[in-house]
């Protein structure tokens, strides 16, 4: 005799890697949007999205170009610098803005693609535009930003293959690195 259960699983089909790499994304996207937390923890947690070790190096290299260049690893202190100083994208020495972009650009290149790449767009824009929007002006600045990031953090898995994006993202983590220890 074979007896159904009486509701079928909420996640059929999911493993659970497939399940931690969604609470990982999810996690990631909470802190990113907020704001709160530690950029560490938002690397390891994108690493666990990543699934890839290489890709995982390539995001400590760009958090630790970040922590370089801001002097803490805490995103209230990223956002508070970027709310004072201006987007890190467009404002500072040549080297530092040039770090910013070569993050962001890191995180970009990480993406898995699909939905799972929307925390990756958004730390992206994060980097580069800031997380706080002051005026209305500014909103339209971060808004772009964040929506720069998804959409490259989105395309980059379609157009490039995952190993040459994962080491090309390394190359780019490096550079961001020096770059930021430069300025």
């Amino acid at each position: 005799m074979l007896v159904e259960p009486p509701r079928p699983q909420l996640l059929a089909g999911r493993t659970g890697t497939a399940r931690l790499r969604l609470a990982a994304a999810a996690a990631a996207l909470v802190l990113v949007g907020t704001s709160s937390g530690d950029v560490f923890v938002v690397a390891v947690l994108l690493g666990a999205v990543a699934s890839d070790a290489i890709g995982f190096g390539a995001l400590l290299l760009a958090t630790v170009a970040t922590v370089a260049r801001w002097g803490s690893s805490g995103l209230p202190a990223l956002a508070g610098g970027q709310a004072v100083l201006g987007a890190a994208g467009v404002y500072g020495t040549a080297a530092a803005v040039g770090s910013a972009w070569y993050a962001a650009a890191t995180f970009a290149l990480v993406s898995p693609g699909s939905w799972l790449a929307v925390p990756f767009g958004a730390t992206a824009g994060l980097l580069v535009a800031g997380p706080g929007a002051l005026s209305g002006r500014l909103a339209l600045v971060r808004a772009a930003g964040a929506l720069g990031g998804v959409a490259a953090a989105l395309l980059v898995p379609r157009l490039v293959p995952s190993r040459l994006a994962a080491r090309v993202a390394v190359a780019l983590g490096a550079l961001a690195l020096l770059l930021a220890v430069g300025s």
